[in-house]
């Protein structure tokens, strides 16, 4: 009798130890190629006023335990499913300068804690080989590329304080840059000189902020603030224009619905380009002239000045997170 009870409690401890192996092994399963375009869709595109190649992320909720990475080539007006993840969610795409890697958040079953949480990815898009560039047992994401690509700027919680980080790539060198007040509401962009970058904060009054920081000497200038209290308005989803003089950006009200505007980096002088939409990750085409963003299901088109709205995908599911590179 003993002799059994100790066999089923072997067993079970073995099973247990496999199912762990296999958890901890699925924390770093790569993508792979999907197939799920249509003709119809791709006909529906307006590559006329596109350039360059647009990735964005796909989630159908037909099959929610799938997400897509999305390719669309302007110049070879095709869209196509460049990964499929089964596993976990990658979120907040962004492409490299160089165009040869996506940068994502991926949320993930860590291996040593067993514990979700948000982790920096980079995929390489030749061969979908995915890596964690800057590992922690922290929430890492709402990252960003130098213009050079050799350094990333991240969100995290990490020595539980709410701060921008970097990290030099491809190798790991995480340190802490700036403290900043709001956990889930921090953005950063930087300029193409790569000696400055904008980001999201709120002042001692609880304002929204945002904020252009001189990483050689350590000025802070705020740039914009909001009138109303942060627990109403913040800002989010900063991205800089190719030419470093204007960035795009999104005010998002506690209401739930979000705005998309421009700031003159120069004159501050602001211009609202939609309302009455929940309009998020919105992203400059390479030649400074439109901007890509989310709304609802699909990405749209706005010039910069506000006009020619236009719808770009039509897929079942839900497009978000578009990055553009040349």
């Amino acid at each position: 009798m003993k002799e059994n009870t100790l066999r089923i409690k072997t067993i079970i401890l073995m099973l247990g130890l496999l199912g762990l192996i296999i958890v901890i092994c699925c924390c770093e399963k790569g993508p792979t190629k999907p197939t799920l375009v249509t003709s119809e869709e791709v006909e529906n595109i307006p590559f006329d006023r596109l350039q360059g190649k647009i990735y964005f992320r796909r989630f159908n909720p037909e099959t929610p335990e799938l997400y897509y990475f999305m390719a669309l080539d302007a110049e070879k007006k095709t869209l196509t499913g460049l990964a499929q993840f089964d596993m976990y969610v990658p979120t907040n795409l962004a492409l490299s300068p160089n165009g040869e890697h996506l940068l994502f958040s991926y949320y993930i079953l860590k291996g040593i804690t067993l514990t979700f949480a948000w982790q920096l990815y980079v995929m390489e898009i030749n061969s979908l080989a995915i890596r964690n560039v800057a590992p922690s047992e922290f929430n890492d994401s709402y990252s960003a590329w130098s213009p050079g690509g050799d350094m990333i700027s991240f969100w995290s919680n990490r020595d539980l304080k709410s701060a921008i980080w970097l990290t030099d790539f491809p190798e790991d060198s995480s340190r802490l840059l700036i403290e900043v007040a709001e956990i889930a509401r921090t953005r950063c962009a930087w300029l193409p000189d790569g000696a400055q970058l904008v980001y999201s904060d709120t002042d001692s009054n609880q304002s929204a902020v945002l904020i252009l920081l001189e990483l050689e000497t350590w000025d802070k200038q705020t740039i914009l603030r909001e009138d109303e209290s942060s627990e109403l308005i913040v800002y989010k989803h900063l991205s800089i224009a190719p030419d470093g003089k204007q960035i795009a950006f999104v005010k998002a009200y506690a209401g739930g619905y979000d705005e998309l505007w421009i700031m003159n980096l120069e004159s501050r002088e602001t211009l609202r380009l939609t309302t009455g939409e929940s309009d998020w990750h919105p992203v400059w085409s390479p030649d400074g002239s439109q901007i890509i963003f989310s709304r609802g299901y699909a990405l749209y088109l706005i010039k910069a000045d506000g006009t020619e709205l236009e719808r770009v995908t039509r897929g079942k599911g839900l497009d978000e997170f578009p990055t553009w590179g040349k």
